[in-house]
């Protein structure tokens, strides 16, 4: 098995993107031991444990991992067979004692456990699936705020209140792991009964949200000016973008209110269209974004301050900078893993030098529409440094 795919399995589960993950490893269907047990801890953290099971009850080849056995043949009945493979595990230290414990309260039906899940201390760090998975179904279970963003999707499966439900998609959408359409169905489920934070995000969505669909120019620009904030620090402008751009774009905002929904257009996969339609009495910023959405110099265009304005203008100036080596590495062949040098520096922090040359490397690749979008969101969300 390469070990590219298990890395790439792995990195979806990182990500958040369990479904993108599942996906992969069901049009595989191997029966390799390893990703019959990723494809079990997707399934716990789903909650969708008979989904998960399936894998792991295939006889041949065995699947390796003893807990994870025992607690699916208990899920399928095999009351007898589990306890007793449980001790016999237990005994031969196959299974981690606190794991074992775990496992013991499972099989003996307790569902709540007073002060801790076992008598041991669990061991630090984050759980894994499996072991999550137990405390909850024995009483003592985590909240997933704390836990990787895969964990998140546990609350949406409908057991937790409705605050709980946004928090975990407000996480996996700005992951990229959600459907910004399904955190807009959450936002607008019922009305915030409190005040702040989290509720006051929800109450102006709606209000923007009943205010497009109205069609209410006015209103909109309200709703907007007031929600924008809101939508900022939550670090959710690019999926509340991809919903919103198009309608804002085509109701005929003025002022402020025209000016948020600019940006948020250009936060958007229509950014280019966006910038074509940008008026003739655009300010000099406006004009900037908007020949960086088009692949144009931009000092020629507008201006904008900043570090990271001034790396963006070189890397699509005349003259772009690129990164030390590249030619020799393309020279030699090596077209992916300078794609993926390249992406990786420019996840990083926001460093002007290492922005500028690898917007200039991604436009020499060819990669246009990457190299436009992240110097964008570089300059619309500088905020995150």
């Amino acid at each position: 098995m390469p070990d590219f795919l298990l890395t790439r399995i792995d990195k979806l589960i990182e990500f958040g993107a369990l479904d993108q993950a599942a996906a992969v490893l069901d049009t595989l269907d191997s029966d390799a031991p390893v990703l019959r047990l990723r494809r079990f801890d997707i399934g716990l953290l789903l909650g969708d444990e008979h989904t998960a099971c399936q894998p792991v009850l295939r006889e041949e080849p065995p699947v390796g991992d003893a807990a994870a056995l025992i607690f699916c043949m208990a899920r399928a009945g095999q009351w007898q067979e589990a306890s007793a493979l449980l001790d016999a595990a237990a005994e031969e230290n196959r299974v981690a004692p606190y794991l074992a414990e775990l496992l013991q309260h499972f099989l003996d039906g307790d569902e709540t456990l007073p002060g801790a899940s076992t008598l041991l201390p669990p061991p630090p760090g984050t759980p894994d699936p499996l072991t999550w998975r137990l405390r909850e179904a024995v009483g003592d279970g985590l909240p997933t705020l704390g836990l990787p963003v895969s964990y998140a999707h546990a609350d949406l499966r409908g057991t937790q209140g409705w605050r709980a439900q946004i928090e975990a998609a407000e996480r996996l959408v700005r992951a990229g792991a959600l459907s910004p359409n399904r955190l807009l169905g959450l936002y607008t489920e019922r009305r915030a009964a409190a005040s702040g934070g989290i509720w006051e995000r929800v109450r102006v969505v709606q209000r923007l949200d009943t205010a497009l669909r109205n069609a209410d120019a006015a209103a909109t620009s309200a709703a907007l000016i007031d929600a924008w904030p809101q939508i900022q620090a939550g670090e959710l402008e690019v999926p509340l973008a991809s919903l919103y751009a198009q309608p804002l774009g085509q109701i005929g905002l003025t002022g402020e209110a025209r000016a948020i929904a600019y940006r948020m257009g250009l936060l958007s996969e229509a950014y280019e269209t966006v910038a074509l339609g940008l008026p003739a009495g655009a300010d000099a910023e406006e004009r900037f974004l908007a020949a960086v959405a088009r692949g144009l110099d931009p000092a020629q265009a507008g201006a904008m301050r900043g570090e990271l304005a001034a790396a963006v203008a070189l890397a699509f100036g005349p003259e772009p900078p690129l990164p030390e080596g590249m030619a020799e590495r393309l020279a030699e062949g090596r077209l992916g893993e300078e794609m993926l040098r390249i992406l990786m520096q420019l996840g990083g922090p926001g460093d002007p030098r290492v922005l500028a040359e690898g917007l200039g490397g991604l436009r020499a690749l060819g990669l246009e529409d990457i190299a436009r979008r992240t110097a964008l969101e570089s300059l619309l969300l500088e905020r995150r440094g």
